[in-house]
């Protein structure tokens, strides 16, 4: 939501009279202080049962990792990498999924363990005859993308080319692929067929550090999962640290103010 800055309702109420605004946001739990703010009297709230689709949210604790008695955010992210595939075997019931990384190599190794855990046979891998007239060899740059997507498994990072990105996108709607490592590039905007969102860590890369997501952009992940013209139902699985499980329990259930 933004609002124009010179537009001081406070300091002249006989202005407010005369504009029309209208406030709409699906993440903003304390919608009562804009409300108040813009001095309306009448307002509409939609809770979780106006969801065409519901979206079964599940948040994992691990214990923080840590490096001589300290704790480290970029151990912790890594130890998160060998425990999805459990959660994709039990969870996914076998349909398509989004896997979301912090980081770039984060996406690429997660791919490559994926790649290692659910190896396909020769005959159901995805090759140049099985693509349906794409050349794989000759149409994707990215070394490791061309790697793990014979597994059928893909990456799609601000740091891949255009065309690599949306033939990824292309073999996903197709379900050519099965899942995507990601980081928050296909958080918002693109409709794509995944019944299970994996949030692989609370906190993204930023300057020099990894730093917690916003409420917004967690709800935005969770979100992908179980869009309405693809599916009846979603989950979404959020990993995080044992200490931030509660304050995320809120964020997904809409008690953390903005």
């Amino acid at each position: 939501m933004q609002i124009t800055p010179d537009l001081n309702f406070n300091d002249n109420p006989g202005t407010a009279k005369k504009i029309r605004v209208i406030g709409l946001s699906a993440t903003i739990e304390n919608y009562d202080d804009f409300k108040q703010w813009f001095r309306v009297e009448h307002d509409t709230v939609f809770d979780e049962s106006y969801r065409s689709t519901r979206i079964d949210t599940r948040i994992f604790g691990y214990s923080q990792a840590t490096n001589k008695m300290r704790s480290n955010d970029w151990i912790f992210e890594s130890s998160l990498t060998a425990k999805v595939t459990p959660i994709i075997r039990q969870y996914s019931a076998g349909k398509p999924v989004l896997i979301f990384c912090c980081t770039r190599k984060s996406c690429e190794k997660t791919a490559i363990k994926l790649s290692m855990d659910f190896t396909l046979k020769p005959n159901e891998q995805l090759t140049n005859e099985t693509s349906k007239g794409i050349d794989l060899e000759h149409s994707i740059r990215d070394k490791t993308l061309l790697t793990t997507i014979k597994n059928r498994i893909g990456i799609h990072t601000a740091g891949l080319c255009p065309s690599d990105r949306m033939l990824v996108e292309q073999l996903f709607l197709k379900r050519e692929i099965r899942f995507i490592c990601t980081t928050s590039t296909l958080s918002q905007g693109v409709n794509l067929p995944a019944y299970m969102v994996i949030i692989k860590g609370t906190k993204h890369f930023i300057d020099s550090g990894l730093e917690d997501y916003d409420p917004s952009s967690i709800l935005q992940m969770q979100g992908r999962a179980g869009r309405p013209q693809f599916e009846k139902e979603g989950i979404c699985v959020i990993m995080t640290e044992r200490e931030n499980v509660k304050k995320i329990t809120n964020i997904i259930h809409h008690s953390e103010p903005i």
